[in-house]
Parts: structure tokens; sequence; C-alpha cells
């Protein structure tokens, strides 16, 4: 199995970057919010499991300048709405975090912090490459199966973490997307593997 350790770095230093953004904004710990950029098993998931995913794919994916330009598009709408979603649910919970730090009123999209919108480039990148990986033909079964593995944990860190984190709960508004995210991993998976 090849790896990409550039890839795997720039995928780090992207979510560090973020981090970074978070830092000066005041809102990498939960001093000044519900839940910090520290705190979320999403940005611990961004810089561990996806970046190493990031580095097991990228070696197979397809460079068809076509298609990679129509999956940035798909990923970043797909992106912004789970952006709008995450700020809907922060606004009418009453919990902040490093990209929707205030209480204000006002549609997602003005209450988003300047590091949420550093997650949305990132976040748009990182579901690009997955998309890629999904269409990209010739990927062996080992990366396949490492791939469906890291991506499932990743998405219950990433969703389920941090609704526990500032809920001690567990809604539907976030076991579904799990769930439903889960099922779509390994339902590539299998096609894949076939």
């Amino acid at each position: 199995m090849e790896f990409s350790y550039s890839i795997f770095a720039a995928t780090v230093l992207l979510v560090i970057l973020s981090g970074l953004i978070a830092l000066l904004e005041g809102t990498f710990r939960n001093e000044e919010v519900t839940m910090g950029f520290v705190n979320h098993g999403g940005m611990w998931g961004d810089t561990c499991i996806l970046s190493t995913v990031n580095g097991i794919v990228f070696p197979y994916l397809s460079h068809n300048f076509f298609a990679v330009a129509v999956i940035l598009a798909v990923s970043g709408a797909v992106t912004i709405f789970a952006h709008a979603q995450w700020g809907k649910f922060s606004k009418k919970d009453g919990r902040t975090c490093h990209m929707f730090p205030y209480r204000e009123e006002g549609p997602w999209y003005l209450r988003i912090s300047l590091s949420g919108w550093f997650h949305v480039v990132t976040m748009t990148l990182l579901l690009a490459v997955l998309l890629i990986y999904t269409f990209s033909s010739g990927v062996p079964g080992n990366v396949v199966w490492w791939v469906s593995i890291l991506t499932t944990v990743h998405v219950f860190l990433g969703t389920l973490q941090p609704e526990w984190y500032c809920n001690r709960r567990l809604t539907r508004q976030s076991l579904i997307p799990s769930l439903t995210a889960t099922g779509l991993i390994w339902v590539i998976a299998i096609i894949k593997l076939a």
C-alpha cells in the first residue's frame, strides 16, 4: 500500500491553521464557548484520521480535471448545507463553538467565525478527496478496508462526540446523519470490493 506523506502533512497543516485561527479568535478552548476547537472530536478526527485517510487514498485517486472540478462543487454545496444545519442546531440549543461562537440572531453565514469559514474550506477539500476516491477505480482491497474503517470512526467522532460533550445526550439530529453516512461508507466499500 502506497502512502502520500505530503498529502498527509498538508491535511494536518490545514487543520492546524484552523486551530490557530480559533486560538486568535479566543475559541480554541471552551473558556469563551461551550465547545472549543480542541474539545471538538471532529477536529481531532480531521487531524489524525482524515489526514491518514488522505495519505492512504491519494496515490489511487483519479486526476481527471472535469471530474475533480465537479466533485469540488458538489463537496462545497454539501459542506455549506452541513454548516447551515450545524449553525441552526447550535442556535436552537444555545451552544457555541469555534465555528459559531456568537449567540446573535441572523443567518448562519453571518454568525460563522473566520475559523468556521476556514473549516468550510477544509471540509470541502476533505470531502472532495473522499468523493474522488468513491469514483476512482483500481483501489486495492486493503485500501478500501482501511478507508472504510477510519472514515466510520471519524463520522462517529465528529458527529456524536460534540453533541455528547455539550448536552450529555444523543438525539436524532446527530444519530441519523451518523448512521446514514456509515451506511453509505459501507455500501461504497461493498461496491468497490466486489
